[in-house]
């Protein structure tokens, strides 16, 4: 089973936002990592049960929230769609461990 994280980059660009990075690993030997070019404030990412979970609980919703929210959405979408290509794989192109 492929399993995707998301963590935040420990580099915060001059807007005070983190970039969110994508770790993609299925066994032993498919073991990706890549930048998704989504950005977020680092206080939205909190680290829950061995995993960073991203939160954005702000009850006013500000353009700066608004933006926030809408990179979330745009972040799952991606997630998603990464997920669906591996299920879409034929097995024969799937290394065995």
């Amino acid at each position: 089973m492929a399993t995707i994280l998301i963590t935040p980059s420990r580099k915060v660009n001059k807007d005070g936002k983190c970039e969110s990075l994508i770790r993609f690993f299925h066994g032993k030997k498919i073991d990706q990592r890549a930048k998704s070019g989504i950005f977020f404030s680092p206080k939205h990412f909190v680290f829950e049960k061995g995993i960073w979970i991203i939160k954005i609980n702000e009850r006013i919703e500000s353009p700066d929230i608004k933006k926030e929210k809408d990179q979330k959405e745009l972040l799952n979408k991606l997630i998603l769609f990464i997920d669906s290509s591996f299920r879409n794989l034929k097995d024969k192109n799937i290394p065995s461990d």
